[in-house]
C-alpha cells in the first residue's frame, strides 16, 4: 500500500477485497481484512498499525488518509526519516556550494 493508499480510502484495500488481503497490526497482532479498517501504513516500512495501538483520533485518522501531502511512519521509522531529511539538505548545501565555486549553474 503506498502514501496515497494506506487509510480507509485506500484503491489497493478496494482492490484486495477481492483477493482477500490481510493487513496485521504490528502492535497487536490483530487482522484485518475489511477494506474500511482503520490501519495506517508507515511509509517507510510498510508495516500496518490500527489507531487503538497507536492511539490515533479518528478526526486525525482522516486527515491523514485524505490529505496527500501529508506523511505518516512509525515511531521505529521517524528518526530515521528526519535523519535523511537533514542528510539530503546537507547534501543539497555542499553541492551548491560546489556549483557556486566552479561558476556552474545547478
Amino acid at each position: 500500500m503506498s502514501r496515497s493508499q494506506r487509510g480507509s480510502t485506500s484503491k489497493d484495500k478496494e482492490c484486495s477485497k477481492d483477493k482477500g488481503e490481510v493487513w496485521n497490526c504490528e502492535m497487536c497482532k490483530k487482522e484485518f481484512r475489511d477494506a474500511n479498517s482503520r490501519i495506517l501504513e508507515c511509509e517507510r516500512c510498510e508495516g500496518h498499525y490500527c489507531v487503538k495501538c497507536i492511539k490515533l483520533a479518528d478526526d486525525a485518522y482522516d486527515m491523514l488518509t485524505t490529505r496527500k501531502d501529508f506523511h505518516w511512519y512509525c515511531g521505529g521509522c521517524v528518526s530515521k526519516v528526519l535523519q535523511c531529511i537533514q542528510i539530503e539538505k546537507e547534501v543539497d548545501k555542499k553541492t551548491d556550494r560546489i556549483y557556486d565555486k566552479s561558476g556552474l549553474q545547478n
